[in-house]
């Protein structure tokens, strides 16, 4: 979540926007190193973590 805030000059609120990334598929792959790991990202997702064996 991206949620950046600021005050509102003359007031006592602060003005937040928020964005919100949806992840309804999460999915394991294996690969030998980073490069391949990368590779096999599709581009519209996002590589969450990565755990050596």
């Amino acid at each position: 979540m991206n949620a950046p805030a600021e005050m509102v000059k003359g007031a006592a609120l602060i003005e937040t926007t928020g964005t919100f990334d949806r992840r309804d598929d999460v999915r394991e792959i294996e690969a030998e190193d980073m490069d391949a790991m990368r590779a096999k990202v599709p581009e519209v997702w996002q590589l969450l973590s990565v755990r050596r064996p």
